[in-house]
């Protein structure tokens, strides 16, 4: 007996909605009962869709179109429409037909990708879609009515724009155009001079990635007034913003700075008013050289590719795991005592004389008050082979070495563990 058709509409939907759509549209073999659950489905996931033939593309149109049709004449709402589509010029054209379609449809979440020879411009009427949840655009340009004055997007909650040519009055308006936004993703959107996000008191996360080629127009960035702000992505590769402001951001849980220029002073001034502080990322950020932090909040803390690093000081009690990539620097660490530490270390300050002068003995010896120190160097087999021959590999001050591992992995093996390995030297000792 066939058990799964007896199961109720919303759960079959739910399981048709984890499917790609050949999958999903092929259950309507199997019985009458599948082929209503696929015409009532209402998330339509095409995927990326890239180097069809001329008949295939016909398909594909003739496909789409009737799907969205027949929804839209039986009143049949679309929770969520995903499709990308790469190098077909004469798409766009069909877009501009299927999103007037979605918004009939009350779509809730729109996520397209339209990459050809250039930008894809979003036509009008996605701008009435006012039961639109989350809109994801990539390849595309999207850009403000002259006559937008309200709250466009009323139940906007999520906004990730990719690759997208916008203008700075879009950016501006989002207080106004979607007062409920929670979540904002900007990556590497071209046409701005300056971004400003302010008044938006629901925006809990705020991703902001800037990276362009030398000829972009470079943006000034100022984030102020976000009182809800928990998390905080911002990467500035290839751009020297004038002004990152984020001191009213006193929300904040989880902070990430990724090639930010960010000076010594700027980041001891900020640091002490995040005092909800759980997270803490700092990714190449080159202009820093001595870190200070204090806090009985921070949980999690990585620290990579700082390069002018001189000194780090770290009086965290409650902090439960440590990432640590770079030169051995001199660093104080206060932590607890479920630590778990890894270290990606570079060996340019040291030779085959660094042991007898206990350099980097007395580096290590920092991090023995872990529960789990994890080593890996990517070339060097200095380390890997120096305490491989130890017996006891370190001598802690404060602990025994419990259990010792040690690996070399190439790059099959990592990409089989998944996760964060990288190819090279590992070594875990259990303390």
């Amino acid at each position: 007996m066939d058990r799964i058709s007896d199961l109720p509409d919303d759960i079959l939907h739910h399981i048709l909605s984890r499917l790609s759509i050949k999958e999903a549209s092929g259950t309507i073999l199997l019985s009458k009962r599948w082929n209503h659950v696929w015409a009532t489905l209402h998330c339509l996931n095409f995927g990326e869709i890239s180097d069809l033939g001329r008949d295939e593309k016909k398909k594909l149109v003739s496909f789409v179109d009737q799907n969205l049709m027949n929804r839209r004449e039986k009143g049949i709402s679309i929770h969520r429409f995903r499709m990308g589509i790469w190098a077909h010029q004469e798409f766009p054209y069909h877009a501009d037909r299927w999103i007037g379609w979605l918004v009939e449809c009350n779509i809730k979440e729109l996520e397209l990708e339209l990459a050809s020879c250039g930008f894809y411009d979003l036509p009008r009427t996605v701008f009435a879609a006012k039961s639109l949840t989350v809109l994801s655009l990539r390849c595309c340009s999207m850009r403000l009515p002259c006559d937008a004055d309200r709250a466009l997007f009323p139940s906007l909650q999520k906004l990730c724009l990719r690759h997208v040519v916008v203008d700075d009055r879009l950016i501006r308006s989002l207080s106004n155009i979607c007062p409920g936004l929670e979540d904002l993703k900007l990556v590497t959107c071209f046409g701005l001079r300056s971004i400003k996000i302010w008044g938006l008191p629901k925006l809990s996360k705020l991703h902001l990635e800037l990276s362009y080629p030398p000829d972009f127009l470079k943006p000034e960035v100022e984030v102020i007034g976000l009182n809800n702000l928990q998390s905080f992505v911002y990467n500035e590769c290839h751009v020297r913003c004038q002004k990152v402001d984020i001191v009213s951001c006193r929300s904040l849980k989880s902070l990430s700075l990724s090639f930010a220029k960010i000076s010594d002073k700027w980041f001891h001034d900020l640091f002490p008013k995040l005092h909800l502080l759980e997270t803490l990322t700092l990714w190449d950020c080159f202009s820093l050289k001595k870190i200070h932090i204090s806090s009985y909040t921070l949980r999690h803390l990585v620290i990579s590719g700082c390069l002018k690093l001189t000194k780090a000081s770290m009086d965290t009690p409650n902090l439960l795991s440590l990432g640590y990539e770079g030169l051995m620097v001199p660093i104080s660490l206060n932590a607890s005592a479920s630590l778990r530490t890894d270290l990606c270390l570079s060996f340019i300050n040291a030779d085959k004389h660094a042991w007898d002068d206990g350099i980097i003995t007395e580096f290590l010896s920092v991090f023995d008050r872990s529960e789990v120190v994890k080593i890996f160097t990517r070339s060097h087999e200095l380390l890997y082979e120096e305490l491989k021959a130890r017996d006891p590999p370190m001598r802690w001050e404060r602990h025994c070495v419990k259990d010792v591992k040690f690996e070399k992995l190439d790059a099959a093996e990592c990409k089989r563990r998944g996760g964060d390995w990288l190819p090279g030297f590992w070594m875990t000792l259990g303390l």
